[in-house]
């Protein structure tokens, strides 16, 4: 290869050593810009691009992958669905599936990433390829690649909390597996993932070694990237500490295979060489299934080695985005795919950010270098990490330094243990239980809040705090640190807490959760939940990052129902709470029982008539119920700010409100929280005459399958002149209180496209005019 000019612009010169990574510049770009147009000029798109080709420089080549972006997104992303109507949520469809990864246990039965590639429903039949999970309902998981299914479809219900991120897929549900057709008698892709896979006994041989031995189910997660198999505890503490990227089959187990294989086949010939550890990870690939990460180490490694066959020194840069390019026009979709994003991310700052760490932290040392390579690699994803998970673990650099290569220990281990166990050998798994020793102690140790803060910017001010932190480390001096410190607190933490009287209805789905604000106060009512588990973390404390909470000093249940209960218990892991009010009974349930255990001393069980005061909020609660259902002792609670009043009602049914009526507690209200999430069998019409409401608020999941709100309950509301404002349809939700009664209402609409596999959400906003009483 020639020597550059040295009158070149660097990034030039730098470009033309790597074209490719400006091909998968502009191909990401023109992909992202496909996904949010609603018409494009195709033969203006096609005179660009012909004109960027014969342009042949730089500049044109970026213009033309754009171009070429563009056409390839509106094609494969956008045209087909567009010509597909939505769905009838509330009636059957059948659809030819494809699972896409290994079925693993849900509540009930099974569940597996899938493709959809025909949904038919009555007479409208859709071709476009649509993502989603399946679930199967049955003791054992179904056998084969593809199925013919019937059952009910049921929309990603991504709260719509302010966040960016692309929307989850679909859910198909089968509630028994004799509406299940195998098309083929072969196992789906990742169900050969399990070394069990010759026969049914073999495969229960196989999970009863698993139950039985933690040690050898840490081999397995780790090798064959199935975290599934680790229980909750250890799955939530990796995610914590920022491990929880050691479970997913990635680089790390494509190179310990391709290096295991390569010293076994140094004794060959040249060609032996090389086609050993392929085919070694060519046979891995196809045991674990397709995913991201996966395919971009392996192909890597194949551009690698076809470039030292060809006697050419290989540039990983150039690889890396020749990979991309490739993978991304074979299938746009990835762009919007998480572990696409962080594999590609992760990969491109060891790259281009480890090299300039290690020349400015001095002579190169192992520790250095492996400190690097982590830095690097956290700096390059925490955009993304951060404003997907709203989390922050900080000392997950300094954590990789001992257990990547532990984790490299046990992919080696677990690697032996299955290779002879598949054979037919028996060996005892106890040897490898002490390879989990050092995970199992990780998930006995709680996360500090220091060590892993909630935090929740925009990618704008993500990427400037990863840019800046960089900037710090390679350039550590006293006043450029001390400078870069004091900037980047501005940035994480500078953001106005002293706040108006504001009430926000949090989009979590089929759940409660409303935050109220005034000042520097704040209290939470419910905090919404799904039997999975893991909604506080997933969801609650996000939706507060983004408001900019940083404590809570009240939190009520309205009851222990899991959708207005199972999100609270991490809240007080997480940020500072004051004070739980618990309803009546509360603490006979498990939920309940949680909640106590995590908050305690600071428990309250409610016994009616409370009052209390939070800045410009004062709260009033109801008369509760001693008996009846958990939804007919639901905590009613009358809050006041500015002159307004709030009634939140729970989930309380229609005699629940015949007892308040005869109770005689207040109940006019500007603001109702419509209980039951808009249940038929509440909200009845003497009740809205009592309460005589302006505006009312409906809590619902999209798509639900209770029908919730029903369509009378809303007729009623509208009817008494009642502002309706719905999760469902307009996402978070928030109302300001000013003097006189005056209330502002803002809501987040969310819209959907309507791309077969890679939806996102196009939030705008809703506002009303300070309405007056």
């Amino acid at each position: 290869m020639g020597e550059l000019s040295s009158d070149r612009v660097p990034w030039r010169d730098w470009l033309d050593l790597r074209p490719a990574a400006g091909v998968m510049a502009g191909l990401c770009f023109g992909l992202l810009l496909a996904g949010r147009l609603r018409h494009l000029p195709v033969g203006a798109v096609l005179v660009l691009l012909v004109l960027a080709l014969s342009w042949r420089r730089a500049v044109g080549v970026v213009v033309a992958t754009v171009s070429l972006g563009l056409l390839v997104g509106w094609v494969r992303l956008e045209s087909p669905a567009r010509a597909a109507p939505e769905p009838d949520w509330d009636r059957p469809v059948v659809a030819r599936v494809r699972p896409t990864g290994s079925f693993r246990p849900a509540e009930g039965g099974w569940s597996a990433p899938a493709v959809a590639d025909s949904v038919r429903q009555g007479s409208v039949v859709s071709l476009a390829p649509r993502r989603l999970w399946l679930f199967v309902a049955g003791p054992s998981p179904p056998q084969g690649r593809a199925f013919w299914v019937r059952g009910l479809l049921r929309p990603g219900e991504p709260p719509g909390n302010g966040a960016s991120t692309p929307v989850g897929p679909d859910r198909l549900s089968v509630k028994s597996q004799r509406l299940l057709t195998a098309v083929s008698d072969r196992r789906p892709a990742d169900d050969r993932a399990s070394p069990a896979r010759g026969s049914t006994a073999r495969a229960e041989r196989f999970e009863r070694a698993l139950a039985g031995d933690r040690g050898l189910q840490l081999a397995v997660a780790l090798l064959l990237g199935q975290p599934w198999r680790l229980d909750d505890e250890l799955r939530q503490s990796l995610r914590d500490w920022g491990l929880a990227h050691l479970t997913a089959a990635s680089g790390l187990h494509v190179g310990m295979i391709a290096v295991a294989f390569g010293v076994v086949a140094a004794w060959s010939r040249r060609g032996g060489r090389w086609l050993a550890p392929a085919g070694a990870v060519v046979g891995y690939c196809l045991l674990v299934g397709e995913r991201p990460s996966l395919l971009r180490a392996s192909l890597m490694l194949a551009l690698v080695w076809a470039a030292r066959e060809a006697g050419r020194r290989p540039d990983a840069v150039n690889g890396l985005a020749a990979v991309g390019v490739a993978l991304l026009l074979a299938e746009p979709a990835l762009l919007g795919d998480l572990g696409f994003r962080l594999s590609f991310a992760a990969t491109a700052g060891i790259l281009l950010l480890s090299p300039p760490l290690r020349r400015a932290w001095g002579s190169p040392t192992w520790v250095r270098s492996a400190l690097s390579i982590s830095v690097s690699a956290q700096l390059a994803t925490l955009p993304i990490t951060v404003t997907a998970f709203s989390t922050l673990p900080l000392l997950a650099p300094l954590l990789n330094l001992f257990f990547v290569p532990w984790t490299a220990l046990c992919l080696l281990a677990g690697g032996l243990w299955l290779g002879l166990w598949s054979l037919g050998i028996p060996v005892d798994a106890g040897w490898l239980d002490p390879l989990a020793w050092p995970f199992g102690w990780l998930g006995g140790v709680e996360a500090p809040w220091w060590a892993v803060p909630t935090w929740t910017p925009s990618l704008t001010e993500a990427t400037l705090v990863a840019g800046g932190v960089f900037w710090l480390l390679v350039r550590p001096r006293w006043w450029s640190a001390g400078s870069g410190l004091v900037a980047l607190w501005l940035v994480v933490y500078a953001a106005g807490s002293v706040r108006g009287a504001e009430l926000w209805m949090l989009d979590v789905g089929q759940g409660d959760a409303f935050l109220l604000r005034s000042g520097r106060g704040a209290v939470l009512i419910d905090g919404g939940g799904w039997r999975r588990g893991d909604f506080g973390r997933r969801v609650v404390l996000p939706a507060l990052s983004r408001l900019g909470l940083r404590r809570l000093d009240l939190v009520i249940l309205s009851h222990p129902d899991v959708d207005h209960c199972g999100g609270l218990a991490d809240l007080a892991e997480r940020i500072p709470v004051g004070e739980l009010w618990l309803g009546p009974g509360a603490l006979e349930s498990s939920c309940g029982r949680e909640l106590a255990t995590a908050f305690g001393p600071r428990v309250t069980e409610l016994e009616g008539g409370e009052r209390a005061r939070v800045d410009g909020w004062s709260f009033e609660v109801g008369p509760l119920a001693t008996g009846g259902s958990s939804n007919q002792r639901s905590v009613v609670l009358r809050a006041q700010v500015a002159g307004s009043s709030i009634l939140f009602t729970g989930d309380l049914d229609g005699e629940g409100e015949r007892a308040l009526l005869r109770s005689g507690f207040e109940l006019r209200a500007d603001v109702l929280k419509v209980a039951h999430h808009g249940s038929r069998s509440s909200t009845t019409t003497a009740f809205l005459d009592a309460v005589s409401p302006r505006y009312a608020l409906v809590s619902a999941g999209r798509g639900n399958a209770y029908g919730h709100p029903a369509k009378e309950v809303i007729a009623r509301l509208q009817r008494g002149g009642a502002t309706v404002l719905r999760s469902d349809l307009d996402g978070r939700t928030g109302l300001s209180f000013g003097p006189g009664r005056r209330i502002r209402f803002e809501t987040e609409r969310i819209r959907w496209s309507s791309g077969p596999e890679w939806r996102t959400p196009h939030a705008w906003r809703r506002t009303s005019p300070e309405a007056e009483p």
